[in-house]
């Protein structure tokens, strides 16, 4: 989602029925940082997801990709309701 808020982001993921195992969002910053950082719960403890936590709150690199456990329905995501697992920036 190119120009969009963290709103827009945030009601796309809303919106996502609840039989959908896996959203995928792709947009851009930095609406995307933002969601990212207000999404995290900061609960996950495994050394990959605080390596994960300390890169996203310094910078949200083109093509990163966050992947999120949640603690909620799509309906109901919003601040603290998913743990930040993972980050990765693919280079090739």
């Amino acid at each position: 989602m190119y120009d969009a808020t963290r709103d827009d982001l945030l009601a796309v993921v809303r919106s996502t029925p609840p039989d959908v195992g896996i959203c995928a969002v792709v947009g851009h910053s930095p609406s995307v940082h933002e969601v990212t950082r207000l999404l995290d719960d900061g609960r996950a403890r495994a050394p990959a997801a605080v390596a994960a936590r300390q890169e996203v709150a310094a910078h949200y690199p083109t093509s990163g990709i966050a992947v999120f456990g949640l603690t909620a329905g799509w309906a109901d995501v919003s601040a603290g309701t998913a743990t930040l697992e993972s980050f990765t920036v693919p280079r090739g």
